[in-house]
């Protein structure tokens, strides 16, 4: 065996026992721990989250029963009726949420996506309960993208957005070809008159 070959193998076996020794696993190590404490991070915030939506919920809850006990307008006791099943449905949310986080060690990412999908999609209900893109809660869509950032940091916030603006893009279109019309609209407004409104705000904080 020359003498090259010999340094060659006698290095090889110098590397295979670094691998095998404490100091040659600690990289992987140190990965499986920040991946362990992001998790526990990730678990936090998505718990805050329903905390927060909980919160919201509640008190768009309780502002509809005084409005609509103090108010004689028959229409608006219908959006209120249709708000107590947006927030049921909600709570519900909040409960499996809180339910999965406590039993389940898995799927945390895949959660947090859901839950602010649903989010989302309870945006489009409240929105078109609520006056369509002239809607005063327009906001919870741009609120949503917030949320993602805080759960789901920077990629989380791009994807939640995507989502956000599509569904907002959807309610625009459906209200202005008359297939969706927001609670008490009986025609379809001009486009231009949509897209002249808080719709445009709207679109561009979410784009």
């Amino acid at each position: 065996m020359s003498a090259a070959a010999a340094v060659r193998r006698r290095e090889t076996s110098s590397s295979a026992a670094a691998g095998a020794s404490p100091a040659g696993r600690l990289p992987a190590a140190a990965r499986a721990q920040f991946d362990e404490d992001s998790e526990k991070q990730l678990r936090t915030r998505l718990t805050w989250l329903l905390v927060f939506r909980a919160a919201v919920m509640t008190v768009l809850l309780g502002t509809s029963i005084v409005l609509r006990l103090t108010s004689p307008d028959n229409q608006f006791g219908r959006v209120a009726v249709a708000l107590y099943v947006v927030g049921a449905v909600s709570y519900a949310s909040v409960l499996g949420g809180g339910v999965w986080l406590r039993y389940r060690r898995r799927g945390v990412v895949q959660l947090a996506y859901a839950q602010l999908v649903f989010d989302a999609l309870i945006a489009v209900v409240i929105v078109e309960l609520t006056g369509g893109v002239d809607s005063v809660f327009s906001f919870v869509f741009s609120l949503n993208v917030l949320n993602g950032a805080g759960v789901l940091q920077k990629k989380g916030a791009r994807s939640i957005a995507a989502v956000d603006a599509a569904l907002f893009s959807l309610v625009l279109a459906s209200e202005a070809t008359g297939v969706l019309l927001p609670l008490g609209v009986d025609r379809a407004p001009p486009v231009s008159a949509l897209l002249g409104r808080r719709s445009d705000a709207e679109l561009h904080r979410l784009m």
